[in-house]
């Protein structure tokens, strides 16, 4: 569903571009950017924190996805746990409807290709991250959990997941950018790489 709902309006939004100038791509990098560090802080701040309006968000996390995943057990084990690592159903929607502000504010003020790619990168971040967490959380034997990118990023992500190290490190799912921006990629004690 999340899949079809945001390749939906990603398609719609890139329908929507005309007479596109070479100026207007800067919204794609600039918006990933954006989306990286939205990602990272509510990572951390959102699904790390108990918080009063947004417990339902801590609980399905921390304690249900946190508690089954652990560093060295990622792998789902059947389709039931689906619903432990990919947002909601209504996450897209909710995603798409935090965008709305920003986009009409765009449309109003600006070229409305702008606003177009705005809606075409944020909705194609978080398909990113969807597609990205599920491979993570994918057999590691399995065709996709053996591409080399997936192994490397998924270490990343199982590293965040052993229960001493989840509040403070690697809380980027997608690429580690804002992780490497804020100091927060684990390190081994000696300071060198990640754990191997």
């Amino acid at each position: 569903f999340q899949s079809f709902v945001g390749l939906a309006i990603i398609a719609a939004a890139l329908l929507a571009l005309r007479d596109v100038r070479s100026w207007q791509l800067a919204t794609v990098p600039l918006v990933w950017i954006a989306a990286n560090a939205f990602e990272w802080r509510a990572h951390r701040y959102i699904l790390h924190r108990r918080t009063r309006f947004l417990e339902v968000l801590y609980d399905r996390h921390t304690p249900q996805h946190h508690r089954i995943f652990l560093t060295d057990d990622m792998a789902m084990r059947s389709t039931r746990e689906f619903r432990l690592v990919l947002i909601p159903a209504y996450g897209i929607i909710g995603i798409a409807l935090l965008d709305a502000p920003v986009v009409a504010a765009l449309f109003a003020l600006g070229p409305r290709n702008v606003a177009a790619r705005f809606v075409a990168t944020s909705i194609g971040y978080v398909l990113s991250y969807e597609w990205l967490h599920l491979s993570y959380h994918l057999p590691s034997d399995s065709r996709i959990g053996r591409l080399g990118i997936i192994r490397r990023l998924r270490r990343h992500h199982a590293i965040h997941h052993a229960p001493e190290r989840m509040q403070l490190w690697n809380f980027n799912v997608t690429v580690p950018l804002w992780d490497w921006v804020r100091g927060t990629i684990y390190r081994d004690r000696e300071g060198g790489a990640e754990d191997r």
